[in-house]
């Protein structure tokens, strides 16, 4: 056997340590990945972002010069009233001083293709202006002023109004408007409309959405749900059977009707022998209103913010004493129910059925 001499060994030894792997080089830890921030949504358009305060004024000064006005909520004595805010849109109002007549800003998203025009009665017309390049219709009556359009995927109306509770009517001696033209009211009218159309053409489509999240509402779906006929007819004295008034073509064809049907109201009217009949309207999902109403906006003429039931209700009586309108909220939902003498006992009624 040959030996292995110690020159050729330690050569051997060079060429096996050649063939040693490598120790790993250590790794960095991975970085840790920050979780993604979801952007907050954009608010709304605010009403004065719609119509800022200088063409407010112009459109409220008429012949006088610009007064400062003022984001003044018109009173409300119809729970329809409030039906564009109920089907998720804006209602704006503002007035000069204590004038009682308003410049009001309505405006419905996703609802242009069901615009129509209107003059200041039942008709539909088409439109006769254009306003910040938008077609629109416009139109003057006893009551005032309105220029209206599909805008941006909504169907807008922007108005002067006067209060209905009070005795000093837009065409009244006295007031602003009460020697000018209809051509030089809508001059005035057109400053604001054109201010509400630009706005509204150039925001984003998230702005144009002022639906109020509110807790899933479990609204009756019938009349006898939200009062049975036999209770009624107790209260009143008077036979009683509930009718559901289906809105025709026509009345779909005005926005605030149209704005009903959106948000679910539920109409229920019981005709009576004698007198005026018991009216109940439901509107799902809306007593955010009646709180926010008797919190910050005002009352009609007469009317006072009360507590039924332990709920927050807004009351008003016609002038004459033949009509009163009860709006409460009951649950979730906004109630309101007219009567010739009896709306606070129904709307007791309501209040401890839906207990």
């Amino acid at each position: 056997m040959r030996l292995v001499t110690g020159g050729i060994a330690a050569a051997l030894l060079v060429l096996l340590s050649g063939c040693t792997a490598p120790a790993p080089a250590p790794t960095a830890a991975p970085t840790p990945t920050a979780a993604p921030v979801e952007a907050a949504a954009p608010a709304p358009l605010s009403c004065n972002e719609l119509v800022p305060p200088s063409e407010v004024a112009a459109a409220l000064s008429a012949s006088e010069p610009p007064a400062p006005a003022t984001e003044s909520s018109m009173p409300l004595w119809n729970l329809y009233e409030w039906a564009v805010m109920a089907a998720g849109g804006v209602s704006c109002s503002w007035r000069v001083g204590d004038s009682a007549t308003y410049l009001v800003v309505d405006v419905l998203p996703d609802a242009a293709d069901a615009w129509h025009g209107h003059d200041y009665g039942d008709g539909t017309i088409e439109p006769n202006r254009t306003v910040a390049g938008v077609a629109a219709a416009a139109a003057c009556g006893q009551a005032g002023c309105t220029i209206s359009a599909p805008v941006a995927g909504t169907w807008t109306i922007v108005r002067l109004r006067t209060d209905g509770s009070r005795a000093d009517g837009f065409r009244s001696d006295g007031t602003r408007f009460a020697d000018l033209t209809d051509e030089q009211t809508l001059a005035g009218l057109d400053v604001a409309a054109a201010a509400a159309f630009s706005a509204l053409t150039t925001a984003e489509p998230e702005r144009l959405a002022w639906s109020h999240v509110v807790a899933a509402s479990a609204a009756p779906t019938s009349c006898e749900a939200v009062l049975p006929a036999a209770d009624l007819a107790e209260l009143t004295g008077n036979p009683a059977a509930w009718e559901v008034p289906a809105l025709t073509e026509r009345e779909l064809a005005f926005l605030r009707s149209f704005a009903q049907a959106r948000a679910g109201f539920l109409n229920c009217n019981a005709m009576a022998p004698e007198g005026p009949p018991t009216s109940v309207v439901v509107a799902p999902g809306a007593a955010w209103l009646v709180a926010e109403f008797a919190a910050s906006r005002e009352v009609p003429v007469g009317g006072t913010v009360a507590t039924i039931g332990g709920s927050t209700a807004l009351e008003w009586c016609s002038p004459n004493g033949g009509w009163c309108t009860v709006i409460l909220a009951v649950g979730d939902d906004a109630v309101q129910v007219s009567d010739g003498s009896h709306a606070t006992e129904i709307a007791e009624a309501i209040v401890a059925r839906a207990r």
